[in-house]
């Protein structure tokens, strides 16, 4: 996984007071398996690449008949554990060995995420693992026909082009059956939509996050900290994404697809997160803080372009004028997703 792979953060806790309060990770996993046409009910096994800290695991678990095993999978061992915690899968001393990460998350997230997991705890198991050596970990158990990862693409390790790996996608594969599929989702942050493209009967400019007058405020405020910090303003992600159809078409059919599609659905965390929790997050996921590594600067840069965005709309409704921070469209994003089947 790359190295800023939000996993790696504090442990994999970072995104755990957004995910509490929305969901969307747990309801992304159940909407991508809908949108991607998984014949579930011919599922023995299931792998959920990048399962990070446990939440798209439930999501799945949730969605698939219950009969179905599901094994998470990360590279990072504490996001492994803080999984395993939320699953109610640790043993009191090693609930103690991990009371750093447990103390950062939300309130009562541990309490109720375990009663959701309860029912599904049975059919569940994490494992740390390099997916580079994804294939055999299984332990001799028949293969997976599915392996899952919800936005996962673009945090998959890369070429110098911005690809995944062929050889991380190949060794995706050999983990799977002898009919094998991967779904995998990524970010319109990372892969660039056609601004006539509808979905769910809206273009890009009525849907996309990045739209919103009060994010846009945001993201030009951290534009001036940042170039009046270090002297130039890096280029967001976005203007300039590294995948597209075309090229992870290539890269797939080369890593071993016989069949590749692709699709899209939207999401949405609602305008309060929005305004929020996910212009906290957003930032730093597209790129407009690189250069700047130190993390407390970072969500102190980000804190005070909240701030001076916050300042500004109250002028604005001072004047008589409408509150940017009321605007009910663009509280959408799209997931953009890929089907590769042996």
């Amino acid at each position: 996984m790359k190295a800023n792979y939000p996993a790696s953060v504090r442990g994999g806790v970072s995104g755990q007071v957004y995910e509490a309060r929305t969901q969307m990770q747990r309801r992304g996993m159940g909407a991508l398996l809908r949108a991607a046409g998984v014949a579930i009910e011919r599922l023995n096994r299931v792998t959920d690449i990048g399962c990070r800290n446990g939440d798209t695991t439930l999501g799945l678990l949730q969605a698939l008949p219950p009969s179905v095993r599901v094994t998470g999978v990360d590279e990072f061992g504490d996001a492994i554990s803080l999984a395993k915690a939320k699953f109610g899968l640790l043993s009191a001393p090693e609930l103690a060995e991990f009371a750093h990460l447990i103390s950062d998350l939300p309130p009562g997230w541990l309490e109720s995420f375990g009663v959701d997991a309860e029912p599904h705890r049975s059919r569940v198991s994490f494992r740390e693992v390099r997916l580079t050596n994804l294939n055999g970990f299984n332990g001799g158990t028949s293969k997976p026909e599915l392996a899952i990862g919800y936005q996962i693409l673009h945090w998959l390790d890369c070429d110098p082009s911005g690809l995944p790996l062929k050889s991380l996608i190949a060794s995706i594969f050999a983990s799977l059956s002898s009919s094998g599929v991967i779904v995998a989702g990524t970010s319109t942050a990372f892969m660039k939509m056609d601004p006539a493209q509808k979905v769910d009967g809206m273009t890009p400019n009525q849907y996309s996050i990045d739209e919103h007058p009060f994010v846009k405020m945001v993201y030009e405020q951290i534009a001036v900290l940042v170039r009046d910090r270090i002297g130039s303003s890096p280029t967001p992600v976005l203007e300039n994404p590294p995948l597209s159809k075309d090229r992870l078409d290539r890269q797939f059919r080369k890593a071993g697809a016989s069949k590749v599609e692709f699709s899209e659905f939207l999401v949405t965390p609602g305008r309060e997160e929005v305004i929020s929790q996910v212009v906290r997050i957003r930032p730093a996921h597209q790129g407009r803080l690189n250069g700047i590594t130190d993390e407390t600067i970072r969500a102190a840069i980000i804190g005070t372009a909240i701030d001076q965005a916050n300042a500004d709309c109250d002028e604005t409704v001072r004047k008589g004028q409408a509150d940017p921070r009321l605007h009910e469209g663009n509280i959408w994003d799209v997931v953009p997703f890929i089907v590769a089947r042996k």
